[in-house]
């Protein structure tokens, strides 16, 4: 898959910049656990719904040492929703949209963690 880097919408830039701030995860750390996240999450995500008007992360940041397990899942859950693994541009818009739900995942579990202390 073609992946050289992805935009985040400017909401989801926000979103893990104030979990950075209260974790001191970077946001390519936590994208990985939203990527996870979003990838267990039944539902299929609408990249229409994820605008690229946010921060920029390349692929080798955002994933590093993972990155062969993150696209195996990634590709896996490609093909259980039926999306054409041949389509470099919906594929990416769709890892896209994985990787801006899973921000939006990560930041509502969060807050009600951090909301328990």
């Amino acid at each position: 898959m073609k992946i050289n880097r992805i935009i985040l919408t400017d909401d989801s830039t926000k979103k893990l910049q104030l979990l950075k701030s209260k974790t001191g995860l970077t946001p390519n750390i936590l994208c990985r656990f939203g990527l996870i996240l979003s990838l267990q999450d039944n539902t299929i995500p609408d990249p229409i719904l994820y605008k690229q008007d946010g921060q920029e992360l390349l692929r080798h940041v955002l994933l590093g040492e993972i990155d062969n397990i993150c696209i195996a899942l990634f590709k896996q859950r490609a093909a259980q929703d039926n999306k054409d693994l041949s389509d470099e541009k919906s594929l990416v818009d769709y890892f896209r949209a994985h990787i801006n739900r899973g921000a939006e995942l990560i930041y509502n579990r969060s807050n009600s963690l951090i909301s328990l202390f």
